[in-house]
């Protein structure tokens, strides 16, 4: 916290780059996937879709994996899944557990405000030296099993003149 305070004035939530705390939200919300960690069911029990797409029995101690992408991703959610649309985030933000890039409750992953400030501090360097050109414009994101970009999202790094870093 102590870091915090002494760069205030040097790493704020507004910068003249854009870069923002709810920009990582933003960004994340494509591209985030934990990975597959199981949910054991303590009784056999009649599952009932809330959707009625599905009715089964899961039975005692069989595993369940849920993906998180499988939620950041369904257009009940989020109209256009696909579409990088940052004002889904703004105000009120999505509804409690559809976006969970760190998982949610009290089991939430513990280095998630680490991770935060890791993001914001490599991201506002990058930033501020350099400006990026995506070489492939419209890049496909394929999921098998974590989104990643299909190329590999190459980009062409320009530093800034020495006058913008003051």
């Amino acid at each position: 916290m102590e870091v915090l305070k002494e760069t205030k004035g040097v790493v704020h939530d507004s910068t003249e780059f854009g870069l923002r705390e709810d920009n990582l939200a933003k960004t994340l919300h494509g591209t985030t996937d934990h990975g597959f960690t199981p949910l054991y069911v303590s009784e056999d029990d009649d599952f009932k879709s809330c959707d009625a797409r599905a009715d089964f029995l899961i039975d005692a101690l069989e595993a369940l994996y849920w993906s998180t992408n499988s939620t950041h991703r369904d257009p009940a959610y989020f109209p256009e899944p696909e579409k990088f649309d940052p004002r889904r985030f703004e105000g009120n933000g999505p509804a409690p557990y559809t976006f969970v890039p760190f998982g949610g409750g009290p089991r939430m992953c513990p280095g998630k405000e680490y991770a935060r400030l890791e993001i914001l501090v490599f991201m506002h360097n990058l930033v501020k030296r350099f400006k990026f050109d995506k070489l492939i414009q419209d890049e496909k994101i394929v999921v098998n099993p974590l989104p990643i970009p299909d190329k590999g999202l190459p980009v062409r790094l320009h530093p800034h003149k020495a006058s913008a870093m003051s």
